[in-house]
């Protein structure tokens, strides 16, 4: 057998894995990247929206207590009709 063919072989055998499938094929299917970067992303925005509440959610709470303080004084302090 020449150098050639016997390259040839190897390179062959070198392209099956166990399983009987080529490495090409699974090199080729991107599937699976594609729905981690999915999943990366949608992580992303989660921890950007529990951020976003986790920080505004005190400054809110508080702005609508003083609203809800200053009605019920503007309440107290009306005159009481009979």
């Amino acid at each position: 057998m020449s150098f050639g063919a016997t390259m040839i072989s190897l390179l062959r055998l070198s392209r099956k894995s166990h399983c009987g499938f080529s490495l090409p094929y699974l090199t080729e299917d991107e599937k699976g990247a594609v729905a981690i970067e999915y999943a990366l992303i949608a992580a992303s925005i989660a921890v950007i929206v529990v951020t976003a509440f986790l920080t505004l959610g005190s400054s809110l709470g508080t702005s609508f207590e003083d609203t809800g303080d200053k009605i019920a004084n503007t309440a107290n302090h009306m005159p009481q009709t009979d």
